[in-house]
């Protein structure tokens, strides 16, 4: 299995001569809190020319810009015939405001389980791919007048995934959290091989009480994602760099590496 960094939560998988991308299809925004897509990769990606060409399925967990763009969906889509985008209501909500969206609408499924489901499976191409509704990690915004806080991110659908090749399962979650304790359905209660993961929702798979840990073996090889540019991990505490230190963090945009050979 190669997995390929393309910026960001983004990434192109190769496995069992399939071609995947997850949150990859993005760019065009100032940003110093993440990697983003250069000028030429994104030109690729709207073209479909290598390494972003012959892809299989195209999987989008949310609709916001560090995670998807419309644009640049649609002309992959509209350049490589063969692909098909799985993806929430909020990204078909804005894919039909590009002129693209009659073409491409035939190979657009939009899946967004309700929270009470919580699951979809589909079969596409010789893959099992499995969809959560999981929710998106909070962000609090204070009242200035009342003080009262509201989650901004409270409504926003966002997706994970689990894909199965070839009896290898690979999880990835968007912008979840991971609140081991409030999940009703948990991915990685299953045996997965390979997981995407976020900073925040890996602390929170490592801490001593995490039902995850404690009666499921932990994911065989875990990517951190959502990072500052570079992987810079200023942020963390050095208790926390501790935690995760071991697991993958990719540092440049279009890096490669294999897994599970």
């Amino acid at each position: 299995m190669e997995i390929t960094y393309v910026a960001n939560e983004g990434f192109l998988v190769r496995a069992s001569n399939k071609k995947i991308l997850i949150d990859a299809l993005f760019g065009k925004f100032e940003s110093d809190w993440c990697d983003v897509p250069a000028e030429d990769v994104i030109e690729k990606m709207e073209k479909g020319t290598a390494p972003f060409d012959q892809i299989d399925v195209i999987l989008v967990s949310h609709a916001h810009i560090d995670h998807f763009n419309a644009e640049i969906v649609s002309k992959h889509l509209e350049s490589n015939e063969a692909a098909i985008l799985i993806c929430p209501r909020q990204v078909v909500q804005e894919l039909k405001r590009d002129e693209r969206y009659e073409k491409i609408s035939p190979r657009v499924n939009e899946i967004t389980p309700e929270y009470e489901a919580r699951l979809q499976k589909i079969d596409i191409k010789g893959m099992e791919i499995k969809v959560w509704r999981l929710a998106h990690s909070p962000y609090y915004i204070e009242n200035g007048e009342t003080k009262e806080k509201r989650n901004k991110h409270e409504h926003v659908q966002n997706l994970g995934f689990t894909i199965e090749i070839d009896q290898e399962r690979i999880f990835h979650g968007g912008d979840w959290g991971y609140d081991g304790a409030g999940e009703k359905t948990n991915p990685l209660e299953e045996k997965i091989d390979l997981a995407f993961l976020s900073v925040g929702a890996c602390l929170r798979l490592y801490e001593p009480d995490s039902k995850t840990i404690r009666e499921h073996r932990k994911p065989g090889n875990i990517i951190l994602m959502h990072l500052y540019p570079a992987g810079n991990l200023d942020d963390l505490t050095e208790e926390e760099k501790k935690t995760i230190s071991g697991l993958t963090i990719f540092k440049s945009p279009m890096e490669s590496r294999r897994f599970n050979d």
